[in-house]
This record gives structure tokens, C-alpha cells and sequence, in this order.
């Protein structure tokens, strides 16, 4: 049944038809999507139904002629070969209620077309199970269409995983993904399209490599396996001129595309609408439909990389020029290219990749970046530098539109900024803010200005922030473009949070009112997250909480106002991210545990998603722990944010003046809340020296005469500690068994007697040896805490 992963929906309408009276389905799909074994699975079960006398099965994907399709069903059906068309009728006639399969019928759908009417009514109680990539299209027919398997986004689950898992451990017996393998291979099951054949094929090959050899080899080849190879190859004969000249051409889109592009694309035959049709109707090009309605066609890549290498190379550049100048045009008129990203990123790189550049060449490539990344929109990732070097240093001399040059300095320079090189964004910036302004082009002058705000920001330059803030407003406002307002209003009110001016919020506010009524969602949820920033610094907790869930950083935010309370969790920052790692490296700090807190900070420090500002606080953090726990004196800051230079003051030996400057800040920046928490001296309580000291939730504890020990990163132990101490109090001298610890410590779960009574027993082991052995004692068939011994329950 693991061939079937995913397909209980299909498997099911199949059999419905099957057994209520239909004569004849067809199941169709594209290669490799398990049309065989679904049909196999059908028949079976349609026949211990009860509903056939018996099921049989012809295999046709080898056969060619019509004499050969007759000598496969005679011969099933058990009535000699090479039959007459009526001997072989009068055959079925007396089979009686039989389900005949015939798989991988292709080749001789017209001969079917032809000799399926008639074996019906010559057999009344013969019912028909066709596979092929087509439908049969006769009158009695019945269509299932099988898809590829659902690909898993983020995680390793779903039927694509399990079917991959399952061929990969029966090649590699025990296989279990490491955490750096899960995104190689949900990248592997992307590129595999979520057919079954190729996805069984491919995992069989983790025998001799590893996933991230085997994308590479699969990205490097192009070809999944020679029978995937020769069945594309059958479809393909099997095209007419027209189709396949179609079927090439469309090969240079990347994701979907629609109808419209498609024809702008396509050249040279007659109709590019019925061309797609008989393509769509072979299961050669996939529909989807999209969220406004529209259908979109796409490729499975396997297809894509075959009709590549079979089509002309001079017609297939052709194409892509074609592609590159429809999406240039798209990428000026339309605002809404959230469907083409994928084609868009493909300009960039065709027109990259096909020698000297020139004005014609250049301008739609440009114009497709400034259309990826307009302004406000997330910044250009570092790897998009390797495609706006290029295209900008071949175009500065192209005679393209200089106001369009300036767009794309500006998207360079943010590309910039996110890459960690200051120096050139502002050199590009300043470039593109003296040519938009020479041109009278306001918008781009705006956006220029705005992102030269951004940078002086970063620096803590707060008054020239302000200014080019305030004239990147102005700037939008003259061009009439709400957009580049509504991101002037979002800077303007991050350059005044820093200051802690009450302006900020209404700044936020009408940024998310502008962003609100042109419908953009992302600069809507930055504005928000504006918002509740400035509410967290004011510990106006409530609100901030309100616009952080309608920014969608709401645990993150909630996280901050629970620390910024006294309240915070070293737990919960194992999984939400590189802030939360951060906020868990803080509390740490706070709690006295410096080498838990600095092993926390390097993760958030090496993760990704942090924003400029807090990735200099946590790096200024990291330095302060250095010089507590090593006794280094670094070299004076000369940082201009004034909090991430107390915290400098405070590593180099003088938290007194340190402390002196977190206070003159006030309580007004959530920042200087926490960095004078830190710098606050930790004292223990005096616990009793021979006591056991348990936190009330287990997640540290000190054995008698001995060293605390932390369990915040082992929650399971952490939990086990906190029942046993609870027990203590309520009953001293009662053990608890082991299915008792197992259910407090792993609630919820279900394992076999031994294995649970196993783990139990490696958890007591792991907890004597980090320092309860004097203690934590075996009494009959159970454990527990020495009633002997002083037992304080701790905060947690």
C-alpha cells in the first residue's frame, strides 16, 4: 500500500465507478504518476467486492498494433491467441461479469476508440478499467485524473515524504533525515515534481550518496531514469509538428503561466490555444487554478528539462527572447506579479546568461528587477548581487533609460544594505537620488531618499535620518505614488521610535491606514509591527499585543512583553527563530547562566531574519558575556545607538557608568530595559547547603553540596525532575513507576512496555550522572526522592 500514498481519494471515486454499474473508466495522468498501481489496487478491490466474477489485466506500454492488443486480451481472458475481432467478442460475451484492465493503452487509443463500443455491446457484463495519459473519448467513458503527489512547504511529512522515506530505507536499511538533509530534500521532491516512479527511483540511489549529492547529480543530468526517459520519449512521437514546436516553446517558462502568455510566447502554428489543449488533454502541461479563479498551465519539470533537449536550439532562444519581452512589459503595467515571480527571476537570468549586453537587452531585465523589488517591498536577497552586478555595470554605458537605471541603483543598493555593505548602498543610493532628481522623477528621488533614511538609521544618525525621512515623504507625496508614501510614514516612525518620540505610533498609523486602502498586506503588517514596537518600549503590553497578531510576529512580540515582565522562558526560544533564540540568550544572562546564554546568542547570531538593530544589540550582548566570562577588555565602542554603548561600557570594566547611562535613557525603550536587567548582579538565595533544590518546573536544580545544573534544554528530564519533587511533597518516601514518570515526561505518547520502561530508565541514569546519584533512588519496581534529604522548591 505504499504505492498508493496519498491516492485513498482516487482510489476510492475509482472504485465507486467501478462497482455502481459504469462500463468503462479511464484513469489518466502523466508519466510516472502510478496509473498502473492504482489500477492494480482498484481491480483488487473491486473484486473481493464481490461485484466481478474475476478481474484480469493486459499490459499494453510494448504493444503497437491492433493484432497485438487482440492476442493480449485473448490470451487474458484464456481463449487462444491471435483471435478474429468477433471470435474475440463472442469471447468476452461468455466471461460473464469480468473487470478487464487494460494499462498503458497509449499507443492504441484509436484502435480502442474503434473496438471498445463494440466489445460493450457484444458483453453486457464486461466492464472496462483503461490507464493512459489520455482519455479515451467515447460516449461510455468515464475520466479520473490522477495528479502528482502533494509536495510537502516546509516540513517532512505528507504522502511525497513517506513514499520517499519508504524506498530509501529499503535501500539504506534504518535511514532517518538529519536536520541539515530536511531542506535538500524538500528541494529533491520539488525537482522529482511528486511523481511516485521518479521519487521510488531517485531514494533508491541513497544507497551510494547522500541527498544533497543526489539533487546535484538530478540537477546536473536532467534525466530521472531511462524508463521515465523513454515513456516521455513515446509521448513525444506522438505529437504532431504543431505540438511539439508548442510543447518546446513553453518549456522556457519557470511555474505557471497563462493562457495569454503562452500564445505571446508561441510561434509558428496555427492555433497556440488548441496546441495547449491537446498538450493538456495528453497530461503533457498540468492546470491548477489559481486564488482569483484563473487556471494556471505549468510543466512538471521532468517534461520541461525533456522538450529542452529535443527542441532546436536557435528556436528555443527565440523563445526565451519572446518570454523575456513579454514579462518585461507585464512587470511595467501590472501590479499584482505575485504568480510570475518565477518567470520573472527567469528574465533576469536569460538575459544574464546570453552574452555582451546592450540597450535593447538590458532595459528588460531592469525592468523586471525594479518590478521584483519595488520600494518598501523586502530587500533583494544577497545571492540576487550576482544578477544586478552584471546587469547593472554592462548597462551603465547601454544608452538604457537612465530613470530606469536609477530604479534598479536603488534596489542594488538594498540588496546592499541586507548583505552587510553600507558603503556601497549609500554610494548607489546617492547616485540614484542625483539622477532622479536631475530628471524631475520624484518617485525614484522618494525612494532614493528613503532608503538613504534606512542607512543613516542603521548608524543611529538620527537627525539626518529624519531629514532624508522627511524629504522622501515630500518627494512621494509630489509624485502622487501612496505607496512610496506609505514607506516614507514607515521610516519616518522608525527613525522617531528610536528617538522614543510619541510621534512615532500615529506614524505607524497612517502608514497602515495607506497600505490598508491599496490593499498591500506586507507593508500593512510592517507598519503594524511599527506599531506594537512602539507600544512594547511605552509597556502598553495589551495593545502591542493587538497589532502584533495583525502583523504576524504576534509570539514574538508576546515573548519580548513576557521578558520585558519578568516572566520569560529560555523553552520556548528552541523553536520560534533567531529573535526568540535572542530573547532565551537574555533570560539566560539574567538568571546567571552565562555559557547557556552565550551558546544561544552565537545560534540567533548565525540564524537568519534578524533586523540591523537587534543583531547589534545581541551582538554587543555577546561581547559583554565575553568579557565576564573570559575577563577580556575590548576596545572602546564607538557605536552611536546610546543603549548597544552601555552595553560596550559595561565589557570593558565600567558598568557603573554604564548603568548610569541606561538610566538617563529611562524606562521608555524596551532595548534599555533589557540591557540594565542584564548588568543587574545576580544573587543566589541562601539555600541550605544540604539541601535539593528543584526549580518549580524542573528546569534546573542543585544536588546537595553540589553545582546547579540546568535542564532548560532537556525538557523531557526537566519535567520528570519536577513530578518526582512533586511526589516528595505530597507523599515523601512513594516511588513512581515507570509508566508514571513516562506519562509526566512524554505525555501523550503511545510506545510498547519495554521501550518506555527502557527510556525511563536512561533518563534516571542521565539525571544521577548531572548530580542526583545521592538521591534519586530505586525502590521496588519504581523511583524516588530520598525523604531524607531537604527538599526546596526553587522559582522557575
Amino acid at each position: 500500500m505504499t504505492a498508493l500514498s496519498g491516492r485513498d481519494a482516487e482510489l476510492r471515486q475509482l472504485f465507486e465507478l467501478l462497482t455502481s454499474g459504469r462500463r468503462v473508466a479511464t484513469l489518466t495522468g502523466p508519466v510516472g504518476v502510478g496509473k498502473s498501481a492504482l489500477a492494480r489496487a482498484a481491480s483488487t478491490r473491486a473484486e473481493e467486492s464481490g461485484a466481478f466474477e474475476r478481474s484480469c489485466s493486459v499490459e499494453l506500454s510494448h504493444a503497437k498494433t491492433v493484432e497485438a492488443l487482440l492476442d493480449g486480451v485473448a490470451l487474458t481472458l484464456g481463449s487462444g491467441s491471435c483471435p478474429e475481432p468477433a471470435a474475440l467478442e463472442r469471447a468476452l460475451a461468455s466471461a460473464g461479469a469480468v473487470l478487464l484492465v487494460l494499462d498503458g493503452a497509449d499507443a492504441l487509443l484509436p484502435a480502442l476508440r474503434e473496438l471498445v463500443p463494440r466489445w460493450l455491446e457484444a458483453a453486457p457484463e464486461l466492464t472496462l478499467l483503461v490507464t493512459s495519459r489520455q482519455a479515451l473519448g467515447i460516449e461510455a467513458e468515464h475520466v479520473v485524473e490522477l495528479p502528482p503527489l502533494a509536495l510537502p512547504s516546509t516540513e517532512l511529512s505528507g504522502p511525497a515524504v513517506e513514499l520517499f522515506l519508504h524506498h530509501a530505507r529499503r535501500a539504506r536499511p534504518g535511514y532517518e533525515p538529519a536536520r541539515e538533509e530536511v531542506p535538500v530534500l524538500l528541494e529533491l521532491l520539488r525537482e522529482l515534481d511528486g511523481l511516485p516512479l521518479a521519487i521510488e527511483l531517485s531514494a533508491a540511489r541513497l544507497a551510494v550518496m547522500g541527498p544533497a549529492a543526489l539533487l546535484h547529480r538530478l540537477r546536473q543530468s536532467r534525466t530521472v531514469s531511462d524508463k521515465l526517459e523513454r515513456a516521455l520519449d513515446g509521448a513525444w512521437q506522438g505529437l504532431d509538428p504543431g505540438q511539439q514546436t508548442t510543447l518546446s516553446c513553453l518549456a522556457v517558462f519557470c511555474g505557471g503561466f497563462g493562457i495569454e502568455a503562452a500564445e505571446a510566447v508561441v510561434l509558428g502554428v496555427p492555433s497556440v490555444l488548441d496546441a495547449v489543449t491537446a498538450l493538456r488533454a495528453r497530461s503533457l502541461v498540468s492546470t491548477q487554478q489559481s486564488g482569483q479563479g484563473e487556471l494556471r498551465l505549468s510543466l512538471l519539470n521532468c517534461v520541461r528539462d525533456f522538450a529542452c533537449r529535443r527542441a532546436d536550439s536557435g528556436a528555443l532562444a527565440a523563445a526565451r527572447a519572446r518570454h523575456a519581452a513579454y514579462f518585461a512589459e507585464l512587470a511595467t503595467r501590472s501590479q499584482s506579479l505575485g504568480n510570475e515571480r518565477e518567470n520573472l527571476e527567469a528574465v533576469l537570468e536569460s538575459v544574464l546568461d546570453a552574452g555582451p549586453m546592450t540597450a535593447k537587452r538590458a532595459e528588460p531585465a531592469l525592468r523586471v528587477l525594479c518590478a521584483l523589488h519595488p520600494p518598501g517591498a523586502e530587500p533583494p536577497p544577497a545571492r540576487y548581487l550576482a544578477l544586478i552586478d552584471p546587469v547593472l555595470e554592462r548597462t551603465r554605458d547601454s544608452g538604457a533609460d537612465p530613470k530606469l537605471l536609477a530604479r534598479a541603483l536603488v534596489v542594488s543598493a538594498r540588496a546592499r544594505r541586507e548583505s552587510g555593505d553600507p558603503a556601497r548602498a549609500l554610494r548607489d543610493l546617492t547616485s540614484a537620488e542625483r539622477v532622479a532628481r536631475a530628471l524631475g522623477a520624484a518617485d525614484v528621488e522618494g525612494a532614493a531618499l528613503t532608503g538613504l533614511a534606512e542607512l543613516l538609521l542603521d548608524q543611529h544618525e538620527l537627525d539626518a535620518a529624519r531629514d532624508h525621512a522627511t524629504r522622501g515623504l515630500e518627494a512621494a507625496r509630489r509624485a502622487g505614488d501612496r505607496s512610496a508614501e506609505a514607506w516614507a510614514l514607515v521610516t519616518l516612525g522608525a527613525v522617531e521610535a528610536h528617538a522614543l518620540d510619541p510621534r512615532a505610533e500615529p506614524l505607524f498609523e497612517r502608514a497602515a491606514a495607506l497600505f490598508g486602502a491599496r490593499g498591500d498586506a506586507d507593508g500593512l503588517r510592517r507598519a503594524e509591527l511599527g506599531r506594537a514596537d512602539v507600544l512594547l518600549d511605552a509597556g502598553e503590553y495589551a495593545r502591542a499585543a493587538e497589532h502584533a497578531m495583525a502583523s504576524g510576529a504576534g509570539e514574538l512580540v508576546l515573548a519580548r512583553a513576557r521578558h520585558d515582565a519578568g516572566a520569560g522562558d529560555p523553552g520556548y526560544a528552541e523553536q520560534r527563530g533567531s529573535l526568540a533564540l535572542g530573547l532565551g540568550a537574555l533570560w539566560a544572562a539574567e538568571q546567571g547562566r552565562l555559557g547557556e546564554a552565550h551558546a544561544a546568542l552565537s545560534a540567533a547570531l548565525d540564524g537568519p531574519g534578524l533586523e540591523a538593530r537587534t543583531r547589534r544589540f545581541f551582538e554587543a550582548v555577546s561581547l559583554w558575556l565575553d568579557s565576564r566570562v573570559l575577563s577580556a577588555t575590548p576596545a572602546p565602542s564607538t557605536e552611536r545607538d546610546p543603549v548597544i554603548a552601555a552595553l560596550a561600557t559595561a565589557a570593558s570594566g565600567d558598568v557603573a557608568s554604564a548603568r548610569v547611562a541606561l538610566d538617563h535613557l529611562g524606562p521608555r525603550s524596551w532595548w534599555a530595559r533589557a540591557a540594565a536587567r542584564l548588568l543587574v548582579p545576580v544573587t543566589a538565595p541562601a539555600w541550605p547547603e544540604d539541601a535539593l533544590v528543584v526549580a518549580a518546573d524542573g528546569s534546573w536544580f542543585r544536588a546537595p553540596r553540589g553545582e546547579p545544573a540546568s535542564l532548560a534544554r532537556r525538557r523531557p528530564l526537566a519535567k520528570l525532575v519536577a513530578r518526582l519533587a512533586e511526589e516528595r511533597e505530597a507523599r515523601p518516601g512513594a516511588a513512581l513507576s515507570w509508566s508514571e514518570l513516562l506519562a509526566a515526561a512524554w505525555p501523550g505518547e503511545r510506545v510498547l512496555p519495554e521501550a518506555g520502561a527502557h527510556r525511563v530508565r536512561v533518563a534516571v541514569s542521565t539525571l544521577r550522572k548531572l548530580g542526583l546519584a545521592d538521591v534519586l533512588e530505586t525502590r521496588g519496581s519504581g523511583y524516588v526522592l530520598d525523604e531524607r534529604c531537604t527538599l526546596v522548591r526553587a522559582p522557575s
